[in-house]
């Protein structure tokens, strides 16, 4: 716990490498080769290829794309909570749906 909290504060958590990834753009002095490098670098820190299953690498992908298609509320419930796996985010996400819906019935009415 203590050594993420360092690395997050730093900057160097899984989190914040895949953010670089997801945020990378082409700069127009930067070569295509330096480009491909940090991606590589990025994705390399972010999904450790060399620590993990294949399958655990494709969970880690579509955990973030399910997050990232949730609403703006969901997505900062579910990751507040750090879900480990697909299945687990899906199970958080229906929790979430059905406590939050009597409430939106609720306000409407």
């Amino acid at each position: 716990m203590v050594k993420a909290a360092i690395l997050d504060r730093l900057g160097l958590s899984l989190e914040k490498y895949q953010q670089k990834f997801q945020a990378a753009r082409w700069a127009g002095d930067m070569r295509p080769q330096a480009l491909a490098q940090k991606l590589t670098d990025w994705a390399t820190r972010w999904l450790k290829p060399n620590a993990q299953t294949v399958g655990r690498i494709m969970d880690q992908v579509i955990l973030e794309q399910f997050v990232q298609c949730l609403p703006d509320s969901m997505r900062v419930w579910v990751r507040r909570h750090h879900p480990g796996t697909v299945e687990a985010t899906v199970k958080m996400t229906e929790e979430y749906a059905e406590a939050d819906f009597p409430l939106r019935e609720h306000r409407t009415s």
